[in-house]
């Protein structure tokens, strides 16, 4: 897997988990409540204990959240008072970039963006215009913004060869719900690609959320994620098919010695209904691992390694509609060798 050196200032260390998409729903929160008698209020009720565990033993994890956090009624909206189904799973950032999180309307965006911050996530790829829209959000590492520590940034936008950008009008307001940057257009596509010129600035390491709107234009999707690379981030996270697809190690052809990894898709991480031709039943987690020293060259230098050490295989459990789900860690052979199979030969399974 790529390992990249960067120098900065002032060692720390940092552990990253990279997740696919979390549709949670009001359909996750009918069944619970009708199965159970209540609403999973508790942190990481979804979640296996194994996998609790594992996900709480990492600095954070980084999602694609295709959904609303609204009390407003929708099926495809997540109630506030459930945001313990993310904090449970250590989520400290969720990319907004997706058409799903606009199904409330510019208010259900904003209620989004409120639960968020309240819950102390970051949020990234949506706002009230192009300029909230494209701001990143950081994750430090030990010591913290003022301690010097590590700084990751995520931004994100979507994908799409149709739409520039992608937004939504509410009619009751003048304001416009962009939920993505969209590389529809030349002035698009430039104008993400100085964004990520300008974010690499303020950062070591650079995530970058992309969310493929049309899951069946891969080949689009590589080509933009290629460019990504060559203008700056160190890792494309890639989202929007609901199941696994491969992984790159990237090379720049047009930018001397600039490497990074792209996930173009990680799969479901909790889903309310499954596609059993493409096994959207599986996934992975993919942990980053950053650290730092003390440069030789300067004291007030360091050099920042990161490499991507493994995945967790993540399987969604008893999945058919109205049911609820558990995610779990992906146990029989038959389940990790579908995924070896797509992830690839040289990519660890823990």
């Amino acid at each position: 897997m790529v390992e990249v050196e960067n120098a900065k200032i002032s060692p720390s260390k940092l552990n990253l988990l990279l997740g696919g998409n979390v549709l949670l729903s009001g359909k996750l929160f009918n069944a619970f409540q009708t199965a159970y008698g209540h609403d999973c209020e508790g942190p990481g009720t979804l979640w296996d204990p194994l996998l609790r565990k594992i996900l709480n033993g990492y600095d954070g994890t980084i999602v694609n959240l295709p959904t609303s956090i609204s009390a407003r009624a929708h099926l495809t909206s997540l109630n506030p008072r459930n945001i313990s189904w993310l904090t449970g799973a250590n989520v400290k950032a969720c990319c907004l970039a997706n058409t799903e999180v606009l199904s409330s309307g510019l208010q259900g965006l904003l209620d989004t963006q409120d639960s968020l911050d309240n819950a102390d996530i970051g949020w990234m790829g949506a706002g009230l215009n192009l300029k909230e829209a494209m701001k990143p959000t950081y994750i430090y590492g030990s010591g913290g913004a003022n301690a010097g520590g590590i700084c990751v940034a995520i931004i994100g936008s979507a994908f799409n060869n149709s739409r520039d950008p992608v937004a939504t009008k509410d009619p009751e307001c003048d304001s416009w719900g962009i939920s993505a940057t969209g590389f529809g257009c030349e002035s698009s596509r430039k104008l993400v690609l100085k964004n990520v010129r300008r974010v690499k600035k303020t950062c070591d390491l650079l995530i970058f959320n992309l969310v493929c709107l049309d899951g069946h234009d891969l080949t689009g999707m590589r080509r933009y994620a290629h460019q990504l690379i060559d203008n700056g981030a160190d890792i494309v996270h890639g989202h929007g098919p609901e199941h696994l697809l491969p992984l790159e190690d990237y090379t720049s052809e047009t930018h001397k010695g600039r490497r990074g990894i792209i996930f173009y898709s990680l799969g479901n991480l909790i889903d309310d209904g499954i596609d059993k031709t493409f096994r959207s039943d599986l996934g992975i987690l993919a942990n980053i691992s950053i650290s730092s020293s003390n440069s030789s060259h300067s004291k007030n230098c360091r050099n920042i390694r990161w490499k991507c050490t493994g995945v967790y295989p993540i399987k969604i459990r008893n999945n058919v509609p109205w049911v609820p789900v558990t995610v779990d860690i992906a146990r029989t052979a038959t389940d990790r060798a579908f995924i070896k199979d797509i992830i690839g030969p040289d990519v660890h399974i823990f």
